[in-house]
């Protein structure tokens, strides 16, 4: 993720995209504030290309993933887990 902003303040913002698709993709099981915080950066430093139809889309992916792991992380802290876990 430190990578994509580098990109990003380096002026490639296709680059830093195409990076920031794949740490969707390969992290979706992790959601901690840390990582939660890192995407909404990204997120955040990517609304001057927002108009660049493929950082619009990443865009749109980081809010969802945002969005998801929060209620994740919320649903899990709620003690529904393990209300369910032990149900097993």
């Amino acid at each position: 993720m430190f990578l994509i902003a580098a990109l990003i303040d380096q002026g490639e913002p296709i680059e830093a995209r195409r990076i920031a698709c794949e740490v969707i993709e390969t992290t979706q099981s992790l959601g901690s504030h840390l990582v939660l915080q890192k995407l909404q950066e990204i997120h955040n430093q990517l609304a001057p290309y927002a108009e660049l139809p493929a950082v619009g889309d990443t865009r749109r992916l980081l809010n969802d993933a945002v969005r998801q792991r929060t209620w994740l992380q919320q649903w899990i802290a709620s003690g529904a887990f393990e209300t369910l876990a032990s149900a097993r």
